[in-house]
């Protein structure tokens, strides 16, 4: 008698019914079902979304965008307009915005450097007090900001 073995394929889900995460239980046999679709019984030990298809496939853009979703019986690829859409989100999420503040405060901070060498050597210039005043503004303004982002 031919025996023959096979793993299972599985997929998670977001509420919206996209993908994101897919393995096989061949090369990942510990990890938890419990919240997972299981969208092939008799699948090879590579994972593929159906037979013949791509191994391993690629489930995210370069950008981090899930590219599939789960319509409660096939994955299928997302249009472009739901991507272009979550791509959007993402670009415009406090959170994003939040990091690119904290990020031009670390820049504002590296500038400070020399006109703040200047004063403690007690020989600055009126451009040194200037600038420090200058880059103190942009950070309250940016500081101000971030507080209101982080509140919601």
């Amino acid at each position: 008698m031919n025996e023959q073995n096979f793993n299972r394929h599985y997929i998670t889900i977001r509420s919206d019914g996209t993908i994101t995460d897919t393995w096989s239980d061949g090369p990942r046999p510990e990890k938890d079902t419990t919240d997972a679709v299981c969208i092939n019984e008799q699948g090879g030990y590579q994972f593929r979304f159906y037979p013949g298809g791509e191994e391993n496939p690629s489930i995210y853009d370069m950008n981090g965008i899930p590219l599939y979703k789960w319509d409660g019986e096939t994955v299928i690829r997302r249009t472009d307009e739901e991507i272009a859409a979550e791509r959007a989100a993402i670009l415009n999420s406090p959170e994003r915005r939040a990091a690119e503040i904290k990020q031009q405060l670390t820049e504002l901070d590296f500038k400070t450097v020399r006109a703040l060498r200047a004063i403690e050597a007690g020989m600055p210039t009126d451009e040194d007090k200037y600038k420090l005043a200058e880059i103190e503004e942009q950070a309250v303004a940016l500081r101000d900001e971030l507080a209101k982002l982080e509140l919601h």
